[in-house]
């Protein structure tokens, strides 16, 4: 299984979400859990070991 959580910005909101990628990892140990976020929060995902692989959206790219 694959997960792609998406909450770009807004560090409280990235934090409160933190658990959820760590419940979905205790049910399925086996899937991937891929994050995308803004590059200014991107150093703090990096350090959350149940997150596979943390995306970088530069935020001047969305329109």
């Amino acid at each position: 299984m694959r997960v792609l959580i998406v909450r770009l910005s807004s560090l409280g909101d990235v934090v409160h979400t933190i658990p959820v990628a760590v419940a979905i990892r205790r049910h399925y140990p086996d899937a991937v859990i891929d994050w995308v976020v803004d590059e200014a929060i991107a150093p703090l995902l990096a350090m959350v070991p149940v997150i596979d692989n943390v995306l970088v959206l530069r935020s001047k790219n969305v329109s």
